[in-house]
């Protein structure tokens, strides 16, 4: 799941060009659709390789990731070990109406 959110950014954020490249080669044309199925409309080997483009070209970056209590991406934090660029995780603190989730006073 954060790979291929940090996937996204490194095609319409950072618009690198080797992996705009990449995707317009890998995906599966379909002329009436506007939006793509990233799982069914590029083969998993090809999805690979542009985790892998995704990778090096995030150097010189910081991500700043807030997760929400109950998240599934809380499950999947530790796929960013794999990126170089600078990241910060901001957890939840408190939520209206519960108890704040570190005790602090």
């Amino acid at each position: 799941m954060l790979d291929d959110a940090l996937l996204m950014i490194g095609i319409y954020v950072l618009n690198d060009e080797q992996l705009i490249e990449m995707a317009n080669r890998f995906t599966k044309k379909r002329e009436e659709r506007y939006a793509i199925t990233l799982y069914d409309d590029i083969d998993p080997s090809h999805l690979k390789k542009m985790y892998a483009v995704s990778r090096a070209i995030a150097k010189g970056h910081k991500v700043i990731l807030s997760i929400l209590d109950g998240s599934s991406v809380h499950h999947h934090i530790h796929v960013l070990e794999g990126y170089p660029f600078e990241v910060e995780v901001s957890k939840t603190i408190l939520q209206k109406g519960i108890q704040s989730v570190d005790q602090e006073n």
